[in-house]
């Protein structure tokens, strides 16, 4: 990642989804995939 115009290494989990397109619309498969990380990114929402 670029941090002021310099490389920083940052640690990093990538995510992936796989499904069926002719069920799931590609749209809806991104926000449940962004809500997945926003939840590992904030592990307190959990309990909400």
């Amino acid at each position: 990642m670029y941090v002021h115009d310099r490389f920083e290494a940052r640690p990093i989990l990538p995510l992936s989804l796989s499904y069926d397109h002719r069920l799931i619309d590609g749209a809806d498969g991104v926000r449940f995939l962004r809500w997945v990380a926003n939840r590992l990114e904030h592990p307190l929402l959990l309990e909400l």
